[in-house]
């Protein structure tokens, strides 16, 4: 009786196991854009003008899959921390160096990813796109 009880419990522990292993989602926004991304460019336009910043192979966007959903960016000699939240339907909210941004992606593969981002609050209707690779 207690072999029958052990080899029913550990049936039900490798049952157990198999279920609670979960595939990834390899097809979601947020599958595809976590990780290191190297800045190529940024382009900011502010009432219907655009600038353009280049940047270097030491410039990134790095979009960590974790309970907090952190991007840390480091641009030049800064690098800061911050949140990003992917929706539903795709779109993502980015949070850094004290600004929101509501994004949309353009483009994204294995190694490119375009967005573009509206700043919240912005009064003069500040859109960035960003320009990504690796």
């Amino acid at each position: 009786m207690k072999r029958t009880i052990t080899s029913i419990a550990v049936v039900l522990l490798i049952f157990t196991t198999i279920l609670a292993c979960k595939k990834e989602d390899t097809d979601s926004q947020k599958f595809k854009m976590t990780g290191r991304w190297q800045v190529s460019k940024i382009e900011t336009t502010i009432n219907g003008v655009t600038t353009t910043a280049n940047y270097g192979s030491d410039d990134y966007m790095d979009f960590k899959n974790n309970t907090e959903d952190e991007v840390e960016v480091k641009l030049g000699s800064v690098t800061t921390k911050g949140n990003y939240l992917v929706m539903v339907d795709g779109s993502f909210n980015l949070s850094f160096n004290n600004e929101l941004l509501y994004c949309t992606t353009q483009n994204i593969s294995d190694t490119n990813f375009q967005f573009t981002g509206s700043v919240d609050k912005s009064t003069t209707g500040m859109t960035k796109t960003y320009y990504l690779i690796r």
